[in-house]
């Protein structure tokens, strides 16, 4: 891809036993790590947005995964590129840590947004924000945050919407632990039940 300028790679991803996918990683997620480009992730066998009998492209809701990084709204810019022909309703999620400080669950609080009643609607407002500056104004937008680890707050949210994408910041780099279990980026490629954008 470095060699031809390459735009972007598009992969397959490919099971493999538990252990050696914990220790060495998949090809796929190797190629998410050091891609100097974006890599488009497809899995057989999951929801596609290719219809197989016409094999016409439908992008109709699209997951776009936004902490407030710099790669966030890089990936966020090159998806409306990207999905430009296609218009779809665009769906910004912003994952919220569920572990609350053990003082505060010993008092009941389960929540990091019980703790704190305002966030979610500062943070939706942030989203809208950030909506308003990079969509073209005719597509349609909503704002979601959600509680719990990124990867599991993303796949059940394109699971509960039927997404036909999800979109999703590359990391800049991994420490010693995510080199050997994986970053939130390769985890959510993981375990995306539809096809995943990294860019």
């Amino acid at each position: 891809a470095e060699e031809h300028t390459a735009q972007l790679i598009v992969m397959a991803t490919q099971g493999k036993g538990r252990l050696a996918h914990l220790l060495l990683g998949s090809t796929t997620e190797r190629v998410l790590r050091y891609a100097r480009c974006p890599v488009l992730v497809v899995e057989a066998g999951e929801r596609d947005f290719v219809d197989p009998e016409t094999l016409v492209v439908s992008m109709r809701r699209v997951v776009v995964a936004d902490d407030f990084s710099e790669p966030a709204s890089r990936a966020l810019a090159w998806a409306v590129d990207f999905l430009g022909p296609y218009a779809p309703e665009v769906h910004l999620v912003h994952a919220v840590p569920d572990e609350v400080p053990a003082i505060y669950a010993m008092a009941g609080v389960r929540s990091t947004l019980q703790l704190n009643p305002e966030l979610q609607g500062r943070i939706e407002g942030a989203l809208q924000q950030r909506a308003t500056k990079a969509l073209p104004p005719e597509w349609s937008f909503h704002p979601i945050v959600r509680e719990g680890p990124p990867h599991k707050v993303l796949r059940d949210y394109a699971l509960e919407i039927e997404a036909d994408l999800v979109v999703v910041g590359a990391e800049s780099h991994l420490d010693l632990s995510e080199r050997v279990a994986g970053g939130t980026t390769e985890r959510i490629a993981r375990h995306a039940p539809c096809p995943v954008l990294v860019a």
